[in-house]
């Protein structure tokens, strides 16, 4: 669950300690959005004027026929949220989605919730057997006996550490998965609008979880069509695979 835990946290505005030489509050989609023309990643700058200053992002590969050419960075971070609108599955295809996430993540919720009581059961016999090892260390006189006894007993306790940390991690996973679908979710419904009120750092998340590499950008043009992620890219109109797989009257058999 670390990439979860890193939305999460990128979400909350929590620094990472490492931050992108093209990562800039100004400019949340430098290094996101590429030239149409040469395809290459476009960079964000301000120009000062008398009395005000004019930010843009701009081309700066040479040979380009962009090259050195300004777009307003308000031009083209509005078109983003355009275009995230446009890429939003219909509700349709996200009712449909939910509900077949939320069935594998029922499953998922009561394996983790078997192996959690797996192993606490196994600990539960780990420390019985060392404390039966302990009592007989106590009641024995016979110096070989105790010499096994003791090296039984240091391989039981190396074996506690590993154990208890896989009890930590399933307790920790349990209903993780769906806090992880409902933030999934979210983002699915309403890219835009995550995009809108988020600062620099949520921005460029809503970005690259939704499109797949750097989204080209035409000055005449706009946006042009853009590589989806998986998750976008399996709910679009065009795949659509979801509509394919579940019947028109739904999930539950039909009633006549």
């Amino acid at each position: 669950m670390a990439e979860h835990q890193l939305i999460l946290d990128k979400l909350d505005g929590k620094k990472s300690g490492f931050t992108r030489k093209d990562e800039h509050p100004d400019f949340p989609l430098r290094g996101i959005v590429a030239c149409g023309d040469c395809g290459k990643p476009m960079t964000g700058g301000w120009t000062t004027k008398p009395n005000s200053r004019y930010a843009y992002y701009r081309c700066q590969t040479k040979g380009c026929p962009f090259s050195g050419k300004s777009v307003p960075r308000k031009k083209i971070e509005e078109d983003m949220c355009d275009l995230l609108e446009r890429v939003t599955p219909s509700k349709q295809l996200l009712k449909v989605a939910e509900a077949m996430i939320g069935d594998v993540i029922e499953v998922q919720e009561a394996e983790t919730l078997q192996a959690a009581r797996s192993a606490s059961k196994e600990m539960e016999k780990l420390e019985a057997s060392i404390s039966a090892l302990v009592d007989r260390i106590a009641t024995t006189s016979n110096a070989n006996l105790i010499e096994a006894y003791e090296r039984r007993l240091i391989e039981l306790e190396g074996q506690k550490p590993f154990l208890a940390e896989r009890i930590a991690v399933l307790k920790t996973r349990e209903g993780q998965r769906s806090e992880s679908i409902e933030l999934a979710m979210g983002l699915l419904a309403n890219p835009c609008d995550i995009y809108k009120k988020g600062n620099h750092k949520v921005k460029r998340l809503v970005a690259k979880l939704t499109f797949e590499g750097p989204v080209e950008y035409s000055k005449d043009g706009g946006y042009r069509t853009p590589k989806l992620s998986l998750p976008f890219k399996a709910l679009s109109e065009k795949s659509a695979p979801l509509c394919e797989m579940v019947p028109p009257h739904g999930l539950e058999p039909r009633t006549y």
